[in-house]
């Protein structure tokens, strides 16, 4: 009884990562493919139960900007960071650490692009250019590590193609924020070889300010007024990726 539900639960979990992934004005039959199992198969096949966030998915929300950004797409995930932007403590179905020393080991395992991310602080990478995410819920077993009893995250990069792509995006907000992103890529010696290369930017001076710091004000103020108070949390974040 345990494991048929358990199969169901599954089975319920990957078709609504394919129903999430796919463009919901299609009413036409939509493959969301998935290497959960280290090869390429549909997510309807697949017996684990995992969240498939697409490109176009991804794409779509503009608030999805840093690895842990993706929780808020999938069921029973969590990931606050501890300084700023930094050291997520990534939690899966309850299961996770709130140790963010730098050689502390989570139960849950961060690849990009299949290569293991150890370090936490390593792990709040900034997400451009993905071809789509893969969140996998529940103990996953040697296939990924013996790091993933509570599950693993699998953020998988576009690849080049030997078709000619690309694409360009900008972002202003407040507190002096502008970012901007893009990639191109396509065929460098005709159905030989095939490269793309991506940029990413994204700047702000910070949320929150600081009243107390001595620096800011004088020491002696008895009024710290916020007005006067310096932000700080700023942000700075560049990225490349190249790949042939």
């Amino acid at each position: 009884g345990t494991d048929v539900a358990a199969n169901a639960i599954g089975t319920a979990e990957a078709n609504s990562a394919a129903n999430l992934a796919a463009d919901r004005s299609d009413t036409s039959e939509t493959v969301v493919t998935v290497t959960a199992r280290r090869r390429l198969e549909k997510a309807q096949d697949v017996p684990i139960a995992i969240t498939s966030l697409s490109a176009k998915y991804l794409a779509e929300h503009e608030e999805v900007r840093l690895a842990q950004d993706v929780v808020a797409f999938a069921p029973n995930v969590n990931a606050a960071a501890t300084d700023g932007r930094e050291r997520p403590r990534w939690f899966i179905r309850g299961v996770g650490t709130n140790n963010t020393d730098a050689n502390g080991v989570s139960q849950i395992g961060v690849y990009r692009d299949e290569v293991y991310i150890a370090n936490v602080y390593a792990q709040a990478f900034p997400l451009f250019d993905q071809e789509r995410v893969e969140v996998l819920s529940g103990p996953q077993g040697t296939l990924w590590g013996k790091n993933t009893t509570g599950g693993a995250i699998s953020y998988i990069s576009k690849a080049p193609a030997f078709t000619t792509s690309g694409y360009a995006r900008a972002v202003v907000g407040s507190d002096n924020e502008y970012g901007y992103e893009g990639a191109i890529g396509g065929a460098l010696i005709k159905d030989k070889l095939a490269g793309r290369i991506a940029y990413y930017h994204d700047q702000d001076d910070g949320w929150y300010k600081n009243i107390y710091n001595g620096d800011v004000l004088p020491a002696n103020a008895s009024n710290r007024s916020l007005a006067n108070a310096k932000t700080v949390g700023a942000n700075d974040e560049t990225a490349v990726r190249g790949q042939l």
